[in-house]
This record gives C-alpha cells, sequence and structure tokens, in this order.
C-alpha cells in the first residue's frame, strides 16, 4: 500500500472513531443528570462531531484526487468501515449499551465515566500523532496541519 493510501485509511480510522465516540457521548449525556460533568460531555460531543466533520472533509478532499475507481472503494471501505466501527472502537464504541448498565448518576459511574474518556482522549492524540507524522513526511501540509489543530483541541 502507498504511504499516500495509508494517510487517507488513517484519517478514515480516525473518522470512524469520532464517529463512534458521538454515539457515546449522545448517550452518556442522556443518562447524566444535569450538572458541570454533562455540560462538559456536551462541549466533547460538539468537538467530536466538528472532528468528524473536518477528517470526512479531508477525505473527500484526498478521494477527488485519486481515480474514479479508487474513490468509489474508498467511499464503500467507509460505510463499511462506520457501519463495523460499532465492533470496532476498543473504548468508546461498545460502551453505549454499557451506559445503560452503569445506571443513572452516582459518584462511581461518573468516575468510571471519567476514566473512560481519559483513555479514550489518549487513543484521539495518538491516532493524530500518527497521522500528523506520516503526513508531514508525505509533505501533504493540509492533512498535516488539520491533524494537528485536533490533536490540540
Amino acid at each position: 500500500m502507498s504511504r499516500e493510501k495509508k494517510v487517507a485509511n488513517y484519517l478514515r480510522d480516525a473518522n470512524r472513531m469520532e464517529e463512534a465516540l458521538s454515539d457515546v457521548l449522545a448517550s452518556r449525556i442522556q443518562v447524566t443528570e444535569r450538572s458541570a460533568y454533562r455540560n462538559v460531555l456536551r462541549l466533547h460531543l460538539g468537538e467530536t462531531r466538528n472532528h468528524a466533520k473536518r477528517t470526512q472533509q479531508r477525505l473527500s478532499e484526498l478521494d477527488r484526487a485519486g481515480s474514479p475507481i479508487e474513490f468509489s472503494i474508498g467511499l464503500l471501505q467507509s460505510l463499511v468501515g462506520q457501519a463495523l466501527a460499532i465492533g470496532r472502537t476498543p473504548l468508546a464504541v461498545g460502551r453505549a449499551p454499557l451506559e445503560l448498565l452503569r445506571g443513572r448518576g452516582g459518584a462511581e459511574k461518573l468516575l468510571k465515566d471519567a476514566k473512560d474518556d481519559c483513555a479514550t482522549v489518549a487513543l484521539e492524540i495518538a491516532t493524530y500523532n500518527a497521522i500528523e507524522h506520516l503526513a508531514r513526511s508525505l509533505r501533504d501540509a493540509q492533512t498535516a496541519k488539520l491533524a494537528a489543530s485536533i490533536r490540540v483541541d
């Protein structure tokens, strides 16, 4: 696989991660009582949706640069990947049903959720570090700038 295709694959993985995390955050907001923590979750959801939109826009730009066949294959992979993301993202996805089992509120639930959030953010940072490094090595300044700005968020 060429390095250019690898950066697109990394971006697809990041996009799937952001989409899956959006679902988890939305479900967590629904089961969290009104509080400062719920407000933080809402802010995180807004950022996550923005990241998903921005990575998808960049993927569309990269896919347009390829052949129509590569674009079609990439689109199909993205759709299949999004459908499978629920089973693939280790921390973010698969968690939504568990939110209901954890119940509503309570200090212990909030602590467990916060620990999960920290682990998910660490995975996001590592993902965008990898994308930025690969993009810089390819002299893809636009993708590197995107990854760096998302990582700062």
